[in-house]
Formats: structure tokens, sequence, C-alpha cells
């Protein structure tokens, strides 16, 4: 007998006028795309290998010296992708005529001709004629295979699907799986293959911090293009020239990688040791989108929230783009300068919706810093971003961005004087075991202070002078030359804006 004819005969015996749209699911599984014949799960039938009341397990897993502890439920709620041979499904020549999906689609769940669709899908999946909600039935049960022997040939057509499928939800869940599944099996090899696998720009949506936790785990090193992709993560929001001249950029900065490292990648282990990983604030976040595997929650570090990691590859960005803006300026007296990428079609603007769920997040942060000076400036910058956004909704956005950036500003000379502080702190803790040499060479840099560039004065300069207040525009860049030059940093961007404030002044 063929798979899944008793279904077919049982269907038949039970209600004749069915026959025309009965799904032959023998048929179904010959048809079967070849990437994912063996990545189904079977409920029942000759098939079946869902057996969830033998695979009930704690499981623990490193990203470097922390520990993830986690309980693998396999007997908890069914899994969503797994077909049941007992189920009706039916024929469907017209996907426009099959309703859509609801948010969290199951198999057992969904009608019989949106079993059919899926059947029909199963042949394809890499068909985008198809929802995503599709493409989420199939996923769910390739996190499960994830964590079997059938890991690599799961993550191998996980990638595929996230080259074809752009739904930024399902970017986000799949790409967290994959990293969080490479740091579980221990397979750096793995990792290098999905991050070499995103050749497109909505590839990637997935968590920029389990990205790094996963370089920092694994020693791969970051490279240009990583920085670059990073760069709002890293709080660097100049991106004229990466847009205009990205390979110029890409260039420079390896340059820069080259003279600081001596090598074209960095390591986040050369930015962020052991104890300083250990003492990173934690995060609850969800591992799987499929809750039968497991709907718990795990401890995650948030090394993106690392002051020394943003500190180091902010200033990388700021040199990156202070350098390029110089050579730039060489190439166009010679007449020699490359031409700038030309800007895309304007979009049409919308009105945004303000978000509120955003903005108390933002708020919680802020409030969580304390006393960390340098935790707060940070989360000052992000409070600037997010009202400046929303500006043109109501004034009052506006003000507040405003506000952020004063308070910001307030604070400076404090966080300065408490991360010089801080830094010879430890740096006399590690004398005993680093050579004096070395300690020396990283007295003098930390006595520089925080060498990053402060957005506030920017904001606070380009918002003035668009509301024609020349005099506070100056006022601000008077400012911001004297931080920068307390701190011994290039204030040339304040001098030149001084200038030409004073000439819009002078001609108002």
């Amino acid at each position: 007998m063929k798979l899944f004819d008793f279904l077919k005969k049982k269907v038949i015996e039970e209600s004749k006028d069915l026959i025309p749209q009965v799904k032959t699911l023998s048929r179904t599984d010959q048809m079967i795309h070849p990437d994912i014949k063996d990545l189904i799960w079977f409920k029942n039938g000759p098939k079946s290998n869902y057996h969830p009341e033998q695979h009930i397990e704690t499981s623990e897993f490193y990203a470097g010296d922390f520990r993830f502890r986690m309980n693998f439920s396999f007997s908890g709620p069914e899994e969503p992708s797994v077909i049941d041979t007992k189920l009706v499904s039916r024929e469907i020549r017209n996907l426009n005529e099959v309703e859509r999906l609801p948010y969290y689609p199951s198999y057992s769940d969904i009608t019989p001709e949106q079993r059919g669709a899926y059947l029909k899908f199963l042949e394809n999946p890499y068909n985008t004629a198809f929802e995503v909600g599709y493409a989420f039935i199939l996923y769910y049960g390739l996190e499960r295979f994830l964590l079997t022997d059938r890991f690599e040939q799961a993550f191998e057509v996980i990638l595929n699907l996230r080259d074809v499928h752009g739904n930024q939800s399902f970017q986000s869940y799949s790409g967290n799986a994959l990293v969080l599944s490479c740091l579980y099996h221990k397979r750096p090899d793995m990792m290098i293959k999905f991050i070499r696998s995103i050749d497109k720009d909505f590839e990637l949506t997935f968590s920029d911090n389990l990205f790094l936790l996963s370089a920092y785990s694994f020693e791969i090193p970051l490279y240009a293009k990583d920085v670059v992709r990073l760069a709002k993560t890293f709080e660097f929001n100049n991106k004229n020239y990466i847009s205009k001249y990205p390979e110029m950029f890409y260039e420079t900065m390896t340059r820069l990688m080259l003279e600081k490292y001596s090598k074209k990648g960095i390591l986040l282990s050369e930015i962020l040791n052991k104890k300083e990983f250990s003492k990173l604030r934690t995060e609850e976040k969800s591992m799987f989108a499929n809750i039968s595997i497991s709907d718990e929650k795990i401890k995650v570090p948030m090394i993106a929230e690392s002051f020394k990691i943003k500190k180091a590859f902010n200033n990388l960005l700021e040199e990156t783009h202070e350098s390029v803006k110089k050579e730039l300026a060489d190439l166009r007296k010679k007449g020699s300068a490359p031409k700038a990428n030309q800007k895309s079609v304007p979009k049409v603007k919308k009105l945004l919706a303000f978000d509120e769920k955003l903005e108390k997040l933002l708020l919680s942060e802020l409030k969580k810093s304390g006393s960390d000076l340098a935790r707060k400036h940070f989360a000052y910058i992000q409070l600037q971003d997010f009202y400046y956004k929303y500006r043109e909704i109501d004034p009052v956005y506006l003000t507040k961005c405003i506000n952020y950036c004063e308070e910001d500003i307030s604070i400076l000379d404090a966080m300065q004087q408490q991360y010089v502080s801080s830094e010879l702190k430890y740096l006399k803790e590690i004398s005993k075991v680093s050579s004096s040499k070395d300690i020396e060479s990283r007295k003098r840099y930390v006595e520089k202070g925080f060498q990053g560039n402060i957005p506030a004065y920017k904001r606070l300069a380009i918002i003035h002078e668009k509301n024609k207040d020349y005099e506070k525009a100056i006022e601000i860049c008077d400012q911001a030359v004297q931080y920068y030059q307390r701190w011994d940093m290039d204030a040339d961007e304040f001098l030149d804006r001084k200038k030409k404030l004073i000439d819009k002044k002078n001609k108002k």
C-alpha cells in the first residue's frame, strides 16, 4: 500500500462527496522538495517520527564563560508543524481563494483548504507566492530538528528559506535561532557559514547582540563591513560617507585596523576581557519561535551594551569618517575625487505612529543607568534619536529631544572623570599579571578620556540652525569646541560649522 493510502480509503468511506477535494498525501510525499524530505514531522502513518515523550531534557551550553541552562520540554504543547495523516486536506486551485492563516498557525488547527495549500507549499518551500505563514509552519519543525543529529541539514534549509522569505519576523526569529543553535552545538564553522550567507539587506534583521555574542564566543573577528553594519549599535549615526562612498569607507577602515591591530579584523576578546564579560547585564530572551519545544526564556549577556566595545568601535567609525573626509578633500583639490553613489528615488514621506512601547523601554534603560554615567550617556543618545524621529508629529517631542541633549552635555565632564577613574582602578588591579610596559601604555591612553563623538552637540546646533536661531547654534558650537579641545579631540567640524553659521547670521 502506498504511503497514506489508508487515509484516502477512510475519507472515501466517510464522505463520497469529498472525493474531488481530498488531497492524496501519498502523492504529496512523493512530490515533496528534496531539501526537506527528511525534515518533516509526522504524527502517525508509516513515516511517524514525532514521539515527544522520548525527548525531555535539560541542556547547557556556553558563550565564552557564560553558561546557558535550558529545559527542553518536548512533551509540552503539540509540535505545530507535525502532519496528522488522519486529518482531511483539500486540493486548492487558487491561493487567493484560501483564507489567510492565523498568527500562530499549526497544521492541526488550520482548515482543510489551508492544509492542502501547505502540502502544495512543501513541493517548493522557496516559492514566495505563498503567504509567509506556510514558511513558518515548516520553520517551527526545522527549529526542532536544529536540536537533533539533523542539525546541519535543518540549518542549510533555514539559510535557503531566509534567502527568499524577507518577512521581518521570519528573518528575526530564524536568525536568532541559528546563532543560538551554533552556540548550542559548539559550531563556529556553521556560524561563519551563516555570516557568509547574508547577501541581502533584509537578512540582517536579527539580534545584533546575539551576533556579537557569537563573535565573542567563537573568536570570530569583526571586519570593516561587520562594523559598518553594526554602526547604529555602536551609537554612530553619521552615515553620509558610508552611503556615498562605501568601498572607500571599507578600505579606509581596514587600513586603520591594520595600523592599530596589525590585522584586518578585530576580536572582541581583545577589547573585553573575561572578567568584564562576566559583569555584563543579562536580559531574558526566547530561544525559539516554536513554543512546543520550550516557551522558557533564557538569560542572555547584553554584550552590545558594553561601554568598552561601543567606545572602541565608535572611535573606529569616527576615525574612518574623518579620514575619508580629509582624503576626499585632497582628491577634490586634485580633481580626482570618486563619484558619489547616486541616491535612490526618494520614498513617499509617511507620518510615523508614535512608539509608546519603545519610549517606555528607553526611559526604563535611562532609569536603570543609575550612577553609571557612561551607560546614562548612551541612554541619552538613544532618547535623543527617538524623540527627534517624531518631531513632526508634535513639537513636544522636539522639546524632549533638546532637553535630553542638554542633560547629556551636562554630565560629560563627570562621565569623563568617572571613566578615567574606573579604568585606572582596573589597571591597578591587573598590574600584578601584566607587564609594566603594557600598563603604562594603556594608562596613557586611558588618561585621554573617552574619545567618542558627542551627537548632542551636533543635534542641538542643527535644531537651532533650522529655527534660524544662529546665536544659539554658534553658542553650542563654542561649547563643543571647548569640550573637544579639553579632551584633546579634533574640533574642526564645529569650527567649520561656526564659520558657516556666522556667515548665515551676517546675511540675515
